[in-house]
Parts: structure tokens; sequence; C-alpha cells
């Protein structure tokens, strides 16, 4: 793949027309801000969103070659306490990122894809590019799946 077809995909994720439904953006727009912070289960949708969040930002930081962060696996990081953010900061939160991760993929040579991010463990950026691509992919599904059992 190319640094082109990562950021069409990032695109097309957030705010274009994909191939299995709604966008992020449309399907956070869609959702009334009182069932953000609805508990479902165990799950909200603005906790979800903060974790989608946590990913974003940890792939921006790899992306420019921070090693002095790792994202731990169910901690408190990566499933930060959005409890006292609105939908809206949420929301410009996810732009904000988009636009970074744009530009830091757009800014990759095609060597630079296939080196190992700063980290300790072994992917590469690439690697890395394409798992949160696929990580935003299936808690979109839980955000919509979440948002048509609170309605």
């Amino acid at each position: 793949m190319t640094t082109n077809w990562y950021t069409k995909e990032y695109k097309r994720l957030f705010t274009g027309d994909p191939w299995y439904g709604d966008n992020i953006i449309d399907s956070l727009e869609r959702i009334p801000t009182d069932h953000w912070h609805r508990l479902h289960g165990h799950q909200t949708i603005a906790r979800i969103v903060g974790h989608v969040l946590a990913w974003r930002a940890e792939l921006l930081r790899h992306l420019r070659d921070n090693t002095d962060f790792n994202l731990a696996y169910k901690s408190p990081e990566e499933w930060p306490d959005v409890s006292h953010m609105t939908a809206d900061e949420l929301r410009a939160q996810l732009l904000e990122n988009q636009e970074g991760l744009i530009k830091a993929i757009t800014d990759l040579t095609a060597d630079e894809l296939g080196q190992t991010v700063p980290a300790r463990h072994k992917y590469t950026r690439e690697e890395v590019i394409n798992g949160v691509l696929q990580h935003d992919l299936y808690h979109l599904g839980q955000i919509n799946l979440l948002a048509s059992l609170l309605n």
C-alpha cells in the first residue's frame, strides 16, 4: 500500500462514503447529545470515542518518532475518563487528530512506511497505520450498535 492509499482510507472512514455504512462524523453527529454519556452495559459512546482518540493519538506520536509513550493495554490511558467532556469537545478532538494523522501519513516516504515504529514492539509504520484504521472501524460498529440500543 502507499501513503496515498492510507490517507484516502482514513478520509473515507472519517468523512467519506464508505461502502459499509456511515462514516465516523456522520455517525457521531446523528447521536443525541444526551446519549453520549448514557451507560448501556459497561460502556458509553463517549468512553468508546475517548478510547478511539487514545489510539489515534498513540499512532500520531509513533509517526512523529516519539519513543516516550507506549499505550498499555487496558490501562487508564487507553480508556481515559471522558465523563467531563461534551460530545462537541470529543468531536473537536477527533477532527484535530484527523488533520494531524492525514498530514503525518502524507509526509511519510515509502521507505518510512516500512520502518519499525519507535517502540518496544516491532511493527512497521504501515502495520500500525493499518491496525489503527481497523481499530477505528471496529469501534465505529460498536458506537453505531450502542446508539441504536439507546434509541
